[in-house]
């Protein structure tokens, strides 16, 4: 069994620490491969994502990385791309023409920037989620929900990227079912429609532990009776920790291997030696 993360936050973003702390750590953990996932810019300003200017940066700096610590750990370069309906989307040709090692594709809010010009995120601060949920969403969970994995649906059909971020993020502020409970039949359909948009994609879902470093959840996304679901429509998984400090880059990494062998799957996929391939778990 081989030690990676694709899902990696630095400092130029949301993340602390940079470039070269993440590198040092996953070299003193003994991984086989790191890869970079900064946010990519927004058209709108915040304090989590790159700036264009930043942009050029990150990218400078990792080929500036990959040049001194190469030969010890295989370094990819990768963007999470939001998926904003009009305005962005991970197959544009801005991102394809930066020749990426791979791109996550994610989505953070439910409502376009026409009514939500300040891009609030359903994983943002409680105010951000509470406004979209009564200001959008007329404080129904069930229509938060519908809104999100719809556009969840639109993004897998969008394609262009490798692997989707943090399938049922909406979760985030849902501990013990705080807001609504994941048993609800809406939920399970939106749920499932989502899965069967990505059944035969070839777009990777990843087991996400970053809820589980930064305090928020016990549990990674997706929950055990998503991954239950996507066994059965053969949907290809990966184990990342979306990590934003670099001791958390192994975050949950067994726990989340030893899941996933419990539900049925026999193999993640990974990045290494260039190219996506199967791992035995």
């Amino acid at each position: 069994m081989i030690l990676t993360n694709y899902h990696t936050h630095n400092e130029l973003c949301d993340g602390k620490g940079p470039i070269e702390a993440y590198i040092t750590k996953a070299i003193e953990k003994g991984f086989t491969a790191l890869g970079f996932s900064s946010h990519a810019p927004l058209p709108v300003k915040n304090d989590w994502t790159l700036t264009e200017e930043n942009l050029l940066i990150y990218l400078a700096e990792l080929d500036q990385q990959i040049f001194k610590w190469g030969s010890q750990i295989q370094i990819y370069k990768g963007l999470e791309i939001d998926y904003i309906p009009g305005y962005q989307a991970p197959n544009q040709k801005r991102w394809t023409d930066l020749n990426l090692d791979y791109s996550i594709g994610s989505v953070h809010t439910t409502t376009g920037l026409s009514q939500n010009p300040e891009y609030c995120c359903i994983d943002g601060p409680e105010d951000e989620l509470k406004w979209l949920l009564d200001e959008i969403h007329e404080g129904s969970w069930e229509k938060l929900s519908e809104a999100y994995y719809t556009r969840i649906c639109e993004l897998v059909e969008l394609g262009g990227f490798d692997f989707l971020g943090h399938f049922d993020l909406l979760k985030k502020r849902n501990r013990d079912n705080a807001c609504f409970s994941e048993e609800a039949p809406w939920y399970h359909r939106h749920v499932l429609t989502a899965l069967d948009a990505l059944d035969g994609s070839g777009i990777i879902m990843e087991v996400n532990s970053g809820a589980i470093s930064r305090g928020a959840l016990d549990v990674v996304y997706p929950s055990p009776w998503i991954l239950a679901e996507a066994l059965k429509r053969d949907i290809p998984v990966m184990v990342n920790a979306d990590a934003h400090r670099p001791e958390d880059i192994d975050c949950n990494y067994d726990e989340s291997c030893a899941l996933l062998r419990e539900t049925g799957y026999h193999e993640i996929w990974a990045l290494v030696d260039e190219k996506w391939q199967a791992v035995q778990l």
